[in-house]
C-alpha cells in the first residue's frame, strides 16, 4: 500500500545563494512519498535555474512560475498545486534534516493528531545551535494547542517546523500582498485541528540572516501584523474564548517588542513617533480587554504609558510619543 503523500512547498525569490542547500536537504528526505512544490516569485538571479535543476532531476520535484507577488500568494499557489494529504512548508533559505517529514508524519499517524511540531536549531553563518534527539513527545488538545501557540515556549506562528493535514487549510487562504502571513493563518489552521502532537526533536534550521524581510528596519509592511491581530482576536473570541487572556498577554508582548523595535531602527523622531501612533492606535482599542490579564508590574507600567500617549525606554534613553490633537481624535 502507498504510503500517505506529503506536499512541501518552498516558495522562493532571489535565493540562489541559500536554494541549493534548501533542496538538497529536501532530496534527502527519507519519507517515501513526498512532492517538493517549488513556486518561483518572480526570481531576477540564479535562483530559478537551480530550481530547474532539481526539477530535471528528480521526479517529484515541481517548478511553477509567477510575477512577484509576495511570499504569502506564493504559499497560497503552492496549496493549489499541492496534491499531498498533508502539507508542509520550508523557506527557501532554511534546510531541514533528513528524517523530518518521516518523523513529523509517524507522530501524527500515531497519535491521530492533525498537526505535528517539531523543534528547530538556528544558524548563525556557519555555526548552527545545537539539535535535540530525543524521541519524547506530547499530544494537546485543540485548547491546549492555542494556549502554547500564544504562550510562545514550545513553538511559535511560523509553518516551517510543523506538517498539516491539507483538510485545516479549507476555507484558509494566505492574506495577499501582507507580510506576517504566518501570524495571520496560523490561528485558524490550529482551531481547526481536533489534536496537535509535539516533538522535542530537532527537524528544522532556520537561517537568521540581516537582509531577511523581518530583519528589515521597521516599515509600512510590519503594520500589516495588526491588521492580523485584529482577526485573530475576533476569530478566538468567538471560537476560543478561554485561552483569550493568553492571546491578550501575547498581543501585549507583540507591541512592546515593535515599540523597542521602533526605537533601535528608526533614527528620525518624526518616523518612529509616527509608527508609535499607529500601533498605539490599534493597542488601545482593546486596552480595557488587555489590561485585567497583565500582572507583570513592568508590563503594566509600559501599557499605561501606550495608553497616556507614550513610550520611554530607559536602556536606550528615547521617548516616544504622539501629538496631543491626535491623541484626543483617537481616544487618548
Amino acid at each position: 500500500m502507498e504510503l500517505t503523500k506529503i506536499s512541501v512547498i518552498v516558495p522562493f525569490m532571489n535565493v540562489e545563494a541559500y536554494l541549493e542547500e534548501c533542496l538538497e536537504s529536501l532530496a534527502k528526505q527519507t519519507h517515501p512519498n513526498l512532492e517538493i512544490v517549488m513556486i518561483d516569485d518572480g526570481s531576477t538571479d540564479g535562483s530559478s535555474k537551480i530550481a530547474e535543476a532539481y526539477a530535471d532531476r528528480y521526479s517529484h520535484f515541481y517548478l511553477y512560475s509567477q510575477p512577484n507577488q509576495g511570499v504569502a500568494e506564493a504559499r497560497n499557489h503552492g496549496l493549489r498545486r499541492a496534491t499531498g494529504e498533508w502539507i508542509g512548508f520550508v523557506d527557501s533559505d532554511d534546510w531541514v534534516r533528513a528524517e523530518m517529514f518521516e518523523q513529523l508524519h509517524k507522530a501524527a499517524e500515531k497519535t491521530s493528531s492533525d498537526i505535528a511540531v517539531c523543534g528547530h536549531a538556528r544558524q548563525y553563518g556557519a555555526r548552527v545551535t545545537e539539535f535535540n534527539d530525543e524521541v519524547k513527545s506530547i499530544v494537546l488538545n485543540r485548547e491546549q494547542a492555542l494556549y502554547e501557540l500564544f504562550k510562545g515556549e514550545i513553538y511559535r506562528f511560523a509553518l516551517w517546523n510543523k506538517l498539516y493535514k491539507k483538510s485545516l487549510f479549507a476555507n484558509v487562504t494566505f492574506p495577499p500582498g501582507k507580510i506576517h502571513e504566518d501570524l495571520a493563518i496560523s490561528p485558524s489552521l490550529f482551531i481547526n485541528a481536533e489534536k496537535t502532537v509535539v516533538l522535542a526533536w530537532t527537524g528544522y534550521v532556520y537561517r537568521a540572516r540581516e537582509n531577511s524581510i523581518l530583519m528589515e528596519r521597521y516599515h509600512k509592511g510590519r503594520m500589516d501584523s495588526y491588521e492580523a491581530w485584529e482577526y485573530i482576536i475576533e476569530k478566538m473570541t468567538l471560537k476560543e474564548p478561554a485561552v483569550m487572556p493568553e492571546v491578550w498577554r501575547r498581543y501585549t508582548w507583540w507591541t512592546i517588542d515593535a515599540l523597542y523595535t521602533v526605537m533601535h531602527d528608526l533614527a528620525s523622531r518624526k518616523e518612529a513617533n509616527q509608527f508609535f501612533g499607529a500601533i498605539r492606535t490599534s493597542f488601545i482599542k482593546n486596552y480595557d480587554a488587555i489590561a485585567p490579564h497583565i500582572t507583570d508590574k513592568k508590563t503594566a507600567v509600559k501599557i499605561k504609558m501606550i495608553r497616556s500617549g507614550f513610550f520611554y525606554a530607559k536602556e536606550s534613553n528615547r521617548l516616544l510619543v504622539v501629538n496631543i490633537m491626535q491623541r484626543l481624535q483617537r481616544g487618548g
